[in-house]
């Protein structure tokens, strides 16, 4: 069955070494360009992603802007170089913007082959505090966004586009942040949100606010 997910209010949700890597700066046969506009930094990527991406203690409020550059994600086979092809990493209320991710995996395999041969997240925030992504196209990935390894704080998808992913839309089941979701498109995947480990896991439990306007869990 195909599914269809459009998101055009705001949706809040609680519950909810590599090629190249960035402490403030960057290892990289690609193109990168790094600026301070005052207080704020400024990461531009561009040029084609092929091997991993990790951008790891960049200062709070960052932005990371991906104009013109393109990652490809690999997951067709077992050599897992090229997974979690883009990663902010213990950072703080990092803005990423114009993120395009193309993927290849296979729309065939079984859930359970697929988990076992190659996984990962397109996009992912990882041992971080808050942060957004907005404007993003992500195709054919296992999970294209998440929130991992203990991230926390509040987390902002915006006019993000997502088709064909295997697995959770969203996964933040590890360390329970909270999820804006707003104006998105999400199309043709299996599983929307996943804010738990699984049955016996514990956090805290969602509990949907009644009443207009957006609605919080």
């Amino acid at each position: 069955m195909r599914h269809v997910i459009v998101i055009g209010v705001l949706v809040v949700m609680a519950a909810v070494l590599p090629s190249f890597l960035v402490f403030g700066q960057q290892t990289s046969g690609n193109k990168r360009r790094q600026q301070d506009d005052g207080a704020d930094s400024v990461v531009r990527l561009t040029g084609e992603h092929r091997k991993r991406v990790k951008l790891q203690n960049l200062k709070p409020g960052a932005v990371v802007d991906c104009t013109g550059a393109k990652f490809y994600l690999a997951l067709a086979d077992k050599n897992r170089d090229n997974n979690y092809i883009l990663q902010i990493r213990k950072s703080i209320d990092t803005l990423v913007q114009n993120v395009e991710i193309i993927g290849d995996i296979p729309l065939t395999n079984s859930w359970n082959d697929q988990y076992h041969d190659n996984n990962s997240a397109a996009f992912s925030f990882i041992e971080s505090h808050g942060g957004t992504l907005q404007d993003a196209r992500i195709t054919r990935s296992w999970d294209p966004l998440r929130a991992a390894r203990d991230s926390n704080g509040h987390y902002t998808f915006r006019r993000v586009y997502a088709k064909d992913w295997r697995d959770d839309l969203i996964e933040t089941d590890s360390g329970y942040p909270d999820v804006l979701i707003e104006d998105c498109l999400f199309d043709g995947g299996y599983s929307g949100y996943s804010c738990r480990q699984g049955a016996k896991a514990r956090g805290p439990p969602m509990r949907p606010a009644a009443g207009c306007g957006p609605a919080r869990f």
